[in-house]
């Protein structure tokens, strides 16, 4: 994610989580909003609150109109989760190897185990996910 003042992805998020708990739209500690939606971790607050926040933080004006349907998607988003759970941001647990056996053909010989990907789990959201490669 670029938006209009060049900022990454991550420095993004983190500019987002310090300007929602110093605005205090967050409650508790940041295990309590884990793996949380910005609508969910601010549904007991009021819009325009959070819609300034939004608009501080990606036009420099709390007053700046954004469209409904961006507002929408941007309290989708969740607020705080670095891992690498593409639904929640927890870190990810190796379980196993996903593969199969190749027959060898021969009866003296051993048939092959192929491997074909590597089994993660999220113990947060239970997200199963398998890739080619390690994460």
């Amino acid at each position: 994610m670029e938006n209009n003042q060049g900022l990454t992805k991550e420095d993004a998020a983190v500019k987002f989580c310090k300007a929602f708990w110093d605005a205090g739209l967050l409650d508790g500690t940041p295990e309590d909003n884990f793996g949380l939606t910005i609508n969910e971790a601010c549904c007991d607050k009021y819009v325009k609150d959070v819609y300034s926040v939004m608009a501080e933080c990606l036009y420099g004006d709390e007053d700046f109109d954004i469209r409904a349907d961006v507002f929408d998607k941007f309290c989708e988003l969740i607020i705080l989760g670095d891992g690498n759970c593409p639904d929640c941001g927890h870190d990810m647990e190796f379980m196993g190897m996903d593969g199969y056996l190749e027959p060898s053909g021969d009866r003296d010989i051993p048939d092959n185990i192929i491997n074909t990907g590597y089994i993660y789990k999220c113990p947060f959201c239970d997200k199963i996910l398998i890739t080619e490669n390690e994460l």
